[in-house]
């Protein structure tokens, strides 16, 4: 996620459960405005059945009219895999901290290091202008927020749908590339 909007590439864990493929690699591409059905699509796959389970339906107009609303371009960036998307990550620049927004990988893509990676990536990238990581995940979502403790993060407020959870203070530089 370089400043100026161009693709950055990054390595992903290399050791996994026995049989289980690793990634090895990633790239990143900057979003435009033609990838808003791409990126739903990668929405729909990714949270439909978190989205079900907690709220009972997937209406797909409102989901949609929510993605287009929601849909920044200069914040989006499709996750390759051997120039495959593998997935989207969507992060804010705010003062004093970092809002992982996305983070949604395609079924065959999850297990594999990858989203480790790409949360080292974040992590990395606050710590070297010291700021914080914060995020929010559905409840029911328990693989990604397990994923999300590994990583260090900690909830400090919830809803009845939500954690809201942030990684401590750190300083700059602390997490090593």
């Amino acid at each position: 996620m370089n400043g100026d909007g161009s693709a950055r590439q990054g390595p992903a864990s290399t050791s996994g459960a026995a049989g289980t493929p690793q990634v090895t690699r990633f790239d990143l591409q900057p979003c435009t405005d033609d990838d808003v059905a791409l990126t739903y699509a990668i929405t729909q796959r990714a949270m439909q059945p978190h989205v079900e389970q907690t709220w009972g339906a997937w209406n797909e107009a409102e989901q949609q009219q929510k993605h287009r609303d929601n849909f920044t371009p200069h914040t989006h960036r499709l996750v390759l895999v051997d120039g495959a998307v593998a997935g989207m990550i969507a992060v804010e620049e705010e003062p004093g901290f970092l809002w992982l927004v996305k983070l949604y990988l395609e079924p065959d893509h999850r297990g594999r290091g990858l989203g480790s990676a790409l949360l080292e990536q974040v992590l990395r990238q606050a710590s070297n202008s010291g700021r914080r990581v914060r995020l929010r995940v559905l409840r029911v979502n328990t693989r990604a927020r397990q994923l999300y403790e590994r990583h260090g993060f900690r909830v400090v407020q919830a809803s009845p749908e939500r954690f809201f959870m942030e990684t401590g203070a750190l300083v700059p530089g602390s997490i090593a590339p």
